[in-house]
């Protein structure tokens, strides 16, 4: 009689987990595997598609589902134990864009989740993001000068393109490092709820849009030394306010 009672909690729990595995639903979208939180309404990538895998550049979406993408890896709480870090992104690119409505990359505590087979990867950084990364990132300039991350980071270059959200803020949302050539990898349209994205102007109040198909960025110029000047090409996004129904 004891033993068939003791069995009973071995035979709840694989159920009692499962459940809880079903509130967050593994998809793919493009070259990303997804998660979505229905409690926060919100994507967590978990990792790239077999495509994905393959590709020389990835750019993280902004949203899916029409829910926006706030956070790589995913964390997930456990009845009992540690919680359960999942998600890899394991691929061949030699170029990850991230932008700034990315919040944070959750990793567990021993080793990274974004790494390339390429020998020399760089991730570009829209923004100020809560993780430590094996490769030359990215950001701009003013994210490294309002915080410590170039203290925490060992291998940190600056973005000489920059895209700003223009949203009643100084915040950037996009960067990329170019030297005297077209842009080739465009931003995801930027989430700003309550409006829709007109384009990338050339200055704040949204007059010139900027021409990708034609327009080339200025070559770096380096100092006596063999240092590269810093120097930012700024965009900034449009926007009119949604029309209410």
């Amino acid at each position: 009689m004891n033993k068939k009672i003791m069995l009973i909690p071995l035979v709840i729990l694989p159920f009692a987990l499962t459940s809880c595995n079903k509130k967050i639903g593994a998809r793919s979208y493009g070259d990303f595997l997804y998660k979505i939180d229905s409690d926060t309404n919100t994507v967590y990538l978990m990792g790239f598609t077999k495509e994905g895998e393959k590709k020389d550049v990835i750019v993280v979406p902004t949203t899916i589902e029409n829910r926006k993408v706030t956070t790589i890896g995913y964390e997930q709480p456990r009845v009992f134990g540690s919680p359960l870090y999942q998600g890899s992104f394991y691929g061949s690119y030699s170029k990850l864009y991230i932008h700034s409505q990315v919040k944070s990359i959750i990793r567990e505590y021993s080793g990274h989740i974004i790494y390339s087979s390429k020998d020399n990867y760089n991730i570009y950084m829209g923004g100020e993001i809560n993780t430590s990364i094996k490769s030359t990132m990215y950001f701009p300039f003013q994210t490294l000068k309002n915080n410590s991350l170039d203290k925490d980071l060992y291998n940190v270059g600056f973005s000489n393109l920059v895209y700003y959200l223009n949203d009643g803020t100084d915040n950037t949302f996009f960067s990329d490092d170019i030297d005297g050539t077209k842009v080739e990898v465009i931003p995801p349209t930027p989430y700003n709820p309550g409006y829709t994205f007109t384009g990338w102007y050339k200055e704040p109040e949204c007059i010139n849009l900027f021409d990708f198909d034609n327009e080339i960025l200025p070559k770096k110029q380096y100092d006596s030394e063999g240092f590269v000047i810093r120097s930012e090409t700024k965009l900034y996004a449009g926007w009119t306010a949604t029309k209410s129904a």
